[in-house]
């Protein structure tokens, strides 16, 4: 097994350095008639001839009672002012369901977009001549057994028009309804006859691409609500080759499209949520012409009612034959609070963002730029809500092709875990070589738990455990997977039982059961390297684990919380602990960097002057633990900063306690500090102990 090197690299592909949106813009638009734009995803048709208006495609009710969900139509030719295109022969709504959505019509009770029919996408047909549109649009009925259910059930349904979506098939009664208007994708529950929560396959949206076979293929992504409730909370792609109809859709399922768009199962297509234990809702994908890259954009939201959180995400994918989408990562402010219920109502969800769709000045249908639009809905998800944009900017550089992408956990305490560490590759799952994991107090191979993985194939290889002299050349232990050995230096057991790799796309996912000796005591970090035939990525520190042992007399670093984040700006809780109490600690240094490096760092220190006030002093930019650096006082509402942070009073605040100092700061990230970073937390007492620097968490800058 040779160690890791860096080799010359041909010029790799562009990839997002970053990706962020301005600020909210209100267009002028008919609202009085339109009270429900946008009630879905939006669709922007370009000009048909140069300086006409772009045909805008959405989802609302007209304004009046007994108004039903339809697709909308409007034009624009600044994505600033929006009117209705009457002019132009298009009816305010040209496509609506048979009844409301708080009715049931007798005559239309199981057709499956009895109560809702409203687009989702409008696309052109790239096989037929100009104008042949395709509408893929959220079809719900909530009539299960012909008694109204305020939970639907969803499936994708589809439509075509040959006059540019003027007019559009009227609807067809029944759950599978008629030739030209009928559902493409519904889950593998049936439509109940029962009251029900929401269940199906809802919230679509399509992108058309041609193939690599040259074929044009229709791609649909939704969500999937599940009977029983227990989702993964991943986004869904379907896709059918576009030709004669009835269309053949096929669902995503375990790495591959195999399952009936109709009653199939399916699983998700990104390697994770994006946000922790969150939802991925309201997906898009288009196709950046100048990173030559697809995008996946949705929304994903997290956390408790009443400190509910959402934001836009994104993720990357040179092949949707694959589906090799990148883990996903935020869209630069865009994060907002999600309330729920929507102020003055029982139900429903507010939040600055829902349904977000692009549009790129000069660019194809479904096709973006490095610039554009987002257009959305800025409130009640079932309420008032405002039809905003923002305009976005993408940042793009050279791509690293290998990475290491995360561990999980990525932080914890335990003689023993199982730990999933994973890599991607642009290139695909075959390209890697050698996968390198090291868990040690620093980055250094002797004396470590230094493993590296050599895939064989999609679920199998050789597990590699170097020696304690820390050589990659060897010796070493090796032993493969899928297999029931063990392998063992002086700081870990690596047991073949509990561990398994898993490739997909873009990704593996290696899992290994790791036990630790009691003599590997300590705080140590979880650095991660990747390396196929022509580049490494280098060492990226992605985790810690404490495996615990004896606390020492006098000063000790306690912990903190989060152990690992992704975001520029968290409010982080540091603890410290000293056997003398906690007056005792004369300071307490928190230092933020790629090393135990003071320079260009986030290096803090804390000087204790009570119970619950102190003084917080951030090192400049050179680093001198001596000075100068910037002060303030807690409690207190300045900030200090320096190029890589800053430390705001607001949110921060200091307990002390027994043996315990609790030190909760609210720390924010400079752009240009991106990269894996590890917090080093260290406290002295009186009597000049000290616990010397202890890794405690780390942190992915975006």
């Amino acid at each position: 097994m040779p160690a890791p090197r860096a080799f010359a690299q041909p010029a790799p592909p562009l990839q997002i350095k970053s990706f962020s949106v301005g600020p909210d813009q209100a267009p002028s638009y008919p609202n009085t008639q339109l009270p429900a734009l946008p009630d879905e995803h939006t669709s922007f048709m370009p000009p048909a001839s140069s300086g006409g208006p772009y045909l805008v495609f959405g989802a609302s009710r007209l304004s009046g009672a007994n108004s039903t969900n339809g697709a909308v139509v409007l034009e624009t030719t600044d994505f600033v002012n929006f009117s209705l295109p009457a002019a132009l022969g298009y009816s305010p709504q040209v496509l609506t369901p048979p009844a409301a959505i708080d009715q049931c019509n007798p005559a239309y009770v199981t057709e499956f977009d009895g109560n809702y029919a409203a687009p989702g996408s409008v696309v052109q047909d790239p096989t037929l001549p100009a104008g042949n549109f395709i509408m893929i649009y959220e079809a719900e009925n909530h009539c299960p057994g012909g008694v109204l259910n305020i939970g639907f059930y969803a499936t994708a349904g589809f439509a075509r028009s040959s006059d540019s979506g003027r007019t559009w098939p009227a609807p067809v009664n029944g759950v599978l309804g008629g030739p030209a208007r009928h559902p493409v994708l519904e889950s593998s529950d049936p439509q109940p006859s029962v009251p029900h929560s929401d269940e199906g396959n809802a919230l679509p949206s399509a992108f058309v691409d041609l193939d690599a076979d040259g074929n044009y293929y229709l791609y649909v992504t939704y969500g999937y609500h599940p009977a029983s409730g227990a989702d993964d909370g991943l986004v869904r792609v379907a896709r059918a080759r576009l030709g004669a109809d009835p269309l053949n859709f096929e669902k995503w399922y375990n790495g591959s499209f195999s399952q009936p768009g109709i009653g199939g199962s399916d699983t998700g297509v990104t390697p994770s949520a994006g946000c922790a234990r969150g939802d991925q809702l309201h997906s898009e994908i288009n196709y950046n012409d100048d990173l030559g890259l697809y995008l996946l954009i949705f929304v994903c939201t997290n956390g408790p009612t009443g400190s509910r959180v959402g934001a836009w995400y994104y993720s990357t994918a040179t092949s949707l034959d694959l589906q090799n989408w990148t883990t996903p990562q935020m869209i630069r402010n865009t994060q907002f609070p999600v309330t729920v219920p929507c102020p003055g109502l029982t139900g429903g969800d507010q939040f600055d963002g829902w349904y977000p769709s692009t549009v790129s000045l000069g660019a194809d249908a479904g096709h973006t730029r490095l610039t554009g639009y987002f257009f959305f809905l800025n409130g009640c998800n079932n309420g008032a809500r405002q039809f905003t944009s923002r305009t976005f900017t993408i940042v793009a550089g050279p791509a690293v092709l290998p990475s290491p992408t995360s561990a999980v956990p990525a932080a914890g305490s335990g003689t023993a875990g199982t730990f999933t560490f994973t890599f991607s590759d642009t290139g695909g799952f075959t390209s890697f070589t050698v996968l390198d994991v090291l868990i040690n107090s620093a980055l250094d191979g002797r004396k470590a738990c230094y493993v590296a993985f050599v895939p064989s194939g999609a679920s199998a290889g050789s597990t590699y455990l170097v020696d304690n002299a820390g050589d990659a050349g060897g010796p070493y232990s090796g032993m493969t997977l899928p297999g029931t050995q063990s392998v063992s230096n002086g700081q870990c057991t690596i047991s073949g039982a509990g561990s398994a790799v898993s490739s997909s796309g873009n990704s593996v996912m290696l899992t290994l059961a790791i036990a630790f000796a009691p003599a590997f005591a300590g705080n140590q970090v979880i650095y991660m390297s990747a390396q196929d035939a022509s580049s490494n990525s280098g060492w990226q520190a992605l985790g810690t684990w404490n495996v615990p042992g004896s606390t020492p007399a006098g000063p000790w670093v306690g912990g903190m919380s989060p152990g690992h984040s992704t975001s520029l700006t968290q409010t982080y809780t540091f603890t410290f602990t000293d056997t003398n109490g906690w007056q005792d600690i004369t300071v307490a240094n928190i230092l933020v960097n790629s090393a135990i490096d003071g320079r260009q760092a986030c290096y803090i220190a804390f000087v204790p002057s009570g119970a619950a006030s102190g003084l917080v002093y951030l090192v400049d930019d050179a680093g001198d633990a001596g000075g100068p650096y910037s002060g303030m006082v807690l409690p207190g509402s300045g900030s200090v900063s320096n190029s890589q942070c800053t430390i705001g009073g607001a949110g921060s605040q200091v307990s002390g306690s027994g043996n315990t100092l609790t030190v909760t700061l609210a720390i924010t990230f400079t752009q240009s500090f991106d990269g894996n970073q590890v917090f080093f937390l260290a406290a002295r007492n009186n009597n000049g102990q000290n616990s010397n620097w202890q890794a405690a968490g780390t942190v992915s800058v975006p």
